[in-house]
């Protein structure tokens, strides 16, 4: 069930999905990227993920997984934390928990909601976490 701005309550939580890292991506990531990005690898040989990587998953995975949340958008990012280092093999699992609903967004045409992202791994460790600003669709 579709849950849209009018239904949202703080507190509410909700798994958006995960996403295999494959060597291959990684590489092809750093390549075009247009930062200073370069690629680590771990005392066994392990390509490490760079960590703008593992925020453009954690985004591709909000707005590109079907979900019950109707979010349309992420901006805002804030008080982003890494916790953890990702490596080729592992797997990013996201989490969205809603923090707050404003009150004064009942009329706005794009509604947000401030959301905490959370990502693990396949060990349920904490990667990342970040607070941000999500649009939710409205009902119609």
């Amino acid at each position: 069930m579709t849950r849209y701005f009018e239904g949202l309550e703080s507190g509410d939580r909700e798994y958006c999905g995960h996403h295999a890292i494959r060597e291959r991506d990684i590489e092809e990531w750093v390549a075009k990227a247009e930062s200073d990005c370069q690629q680590n690898t771990s005392e066994n040989g392990e390509l490490i993920a760079p960590k703008q990587y593992i925020r453009a998953i954690c985004g591709r995975i909000l707005l590109n997984t079907p979900q019950e949340i109707a979010l349309k958008g992420v901006n805002e990012i804030e008080e982003l934390e890494y916790h953890e280092q990702l490596r080729s093999g592992d797997v990013l699992s996201v989490t969205v928990r809603v923090v707050n609903i404003d009150p004064d967004q009942d009329g706005s045409h794009f509604p947000t909601v401030d959301i905490t992202v959370t990502g693990r791994n396949q060990s349920g460790d904490e990667v990342i976490t970040y607070f941000a600003k999500a649009i939710v669709e409205r009902e119609e």
